[in-house]
């Protein structure tokens, strides 16, 4: 079970920027990447340590190497995996 609940990204489809909205059940280390269709990391978005639970919203500018076309978000924690599907446009 994973210790991530909500997650959410706005806009989507997106363009440069998305702002990230999850809500963490349990303290401890996140870490945020941008997978492409094949499941390899396109783009680490952020590692933070010590996260205590709670509602969290970040935004992230996207890199402007990144084509258009869909990729996935993935939260990890300790507990798991949680992701969803982003629809990048250029």
């Amino acid at each position: 079970t994973s210790s991530v609940e909500d997650l959410f990204v706005y806009p989507n489809p997106a363009s440069s920027e998305i702002s990230v909205t999850y809500d963490l059940l349990r303290s401890g280390t996140i870490r945020l990447d941008l997978m492409d269709a094949t499941g390899r990391v396109v783009e680490h978005l952020g590692t933070r340590n010590s996260v205590t639970a709670g509602r969290y919203v970040e935004r992230f500018a996207l890199s402007r190497s990144l084509a258009s076309g869909h990729y996935r978000l993935v939260l990890t924690t300790i507990a798991g995996r949680s992701s969803v599907n982003i629809e990048l446009i250029r």
